[in-house]
């Protein structure tokens, strides 16, 4: 029943509820958690990444580009996976952090210690280098 929802389906649910009032103030519960759903989110997940803007998780997309992932390898996470991941880069507390690293200021791999998809990237990083040698 899910579509593949990348990042730009987040963006673009954001970017609507922006133009047609902010979340907290729909009053409808149900059409709510309809976008929450559409988007693999919980409802209160949904608001808190809204209230974040739709460059939130920014930071998860240049951490994925520079660990060589590409649409295809966001695909094969899926959805949810992509949601979930979006979700922990918005609300996390070291996007200083993140970011500096991101810019060449840390040049390092602490960023395996603090960042909350680390786990999650590191799986998609061996998946998409197992994938490499096959499609060579």
């Amino acid at each position: 029943m899910h579509n593949n929802l990348s990042f730009s389906a987040v963006k673009y649910w954001t970017d609507h509820l922006r133009r047609f009032g902010a979340l907290h103030e729909i009053r409808d519960d149900v059409e709510a958690g309809r976008v929450a759903h559409d988007i693999g989110l919980s409802v209160s997940e949904l608001r808190a990444l809204v209230a974040k803007g739709p460059e939130a998780a920014q930071l998860l997309h240049a951490r994925m580009h520079e660990l060589g992932l590409n649409e295809a390898d966001k695909t094969s996470a899926g959805p949810k996976a992509m949601s979930n991941m979006q979700f922990l880069c918005a609300t996390c507390k070291n996007q200083r952090r993140c970011h500096d690293d991101l810019q060449g200021a840390i040049q390092s791999d602490d960023w395996l210690l603090y960042c909350p998809n680390s786990m999650t990237l590191e799986a998609m990083r061996r998946t998409h280098a197992e994938a490499a040698p096959a499609s060579a």
